[in-house]
């Protein structure tokens, strides 16, 4: 057992001795599993078979990671966090990320861990750009063939008047009509810096069924061709 240990020890003080940041879903696991135990099997009983099984299993493997690419790795999705007291939005291009977020939970390596990572993962995020979202400010983004406004102060003013998603921070529409008059949009999500009073309050001004709230519904993602 000293040996063992002392081998592993040394084995990953070797260069790119650890490989971190993999993706598997539980069936993999269990595909991986199959395939060292067919292996052992061969070794123990000498016969073919056990090496035409192995490498079935491990062709089952790669068509999993396959299609797990091509739907999740080479996607382009949006999601809205539901992180309680924070505001995190990420952009998912690819495998490259745009997070904005406010400065808090960007440094709380914790709450990323939790909340984000799992995402980054799944998506196979090998590059990430962290963008502040500054409290009582907005910015109009573009992703793609969607516009998304990230909405911080009730003040906001500009000549768009139609977006395809509002994120609202800290109650930062005072009153859904008004803000129906002045903007067309498809989606208003609001996010985990939103009191639970107020949710109810827009979700009572909400005639159309157009909120989504984090709190309440979870997190919100649109992929986006």
């Amino acid at each position: 057992v000293q040996l063992l240990n002392t081998a592993v020890v040394w084995g990953e003080k070797m260069p790119a001795s650890l490989i971190e940041n993999i993706h598997l879903t539980t069936f993999q696991c269990w595909l991986v599993m199959g395939v060292l135990l067919a292996l052992i099997l061969f070794v123990q009983f000498r016969q073919v078979r056990w090496v035409y099984l192995a490498v079935f299993v491990a062709t089952v493997l790669m068509a999993t990671e396959w299609i797990h690419t091509n739907k999740h790795v080479a996607a382009r999705k949006l999601t809205i966090y539901r992180i309680n007291g924070h505001s995190a939005v990420e952009w998912i291009d690819h495998g490259r990320s745009t997070f904005w977020g406010d400065s808090a939970l960007a440094g709380d390596e914790d709450r990323m861990r939790f909340h984000i990572r799992p995402n980054r993962l799944r998506h196979g995020v090998t590059h990430t750009s962290v963008q502040y979202w500054p409290e009582g400010q907005s910015a109009l983004l573009t992703l793609g063939e969607k516009r998304i406004l990230l909405l911080g102060n009730h003040r906001w003013k500009s000549d768009v008047d139609s977006v395809d998603v509002v994120v609202v921070r800290d109650r930062a529409v005072q009153a859904l009509p008004a803000l129906n008059e002045k903007l067309n949009y498809q989606t208003l999500v609001l996010d985990g810096t939103n009191a639970e009073w107020y949710i109810s309050r827009l979700l009572e001004q909400d005639t159309l069924g157009r909120i989504h709230a984090v709190t309440r519904k979870g997190a919100f993602q649109l992929e986006i061709k």
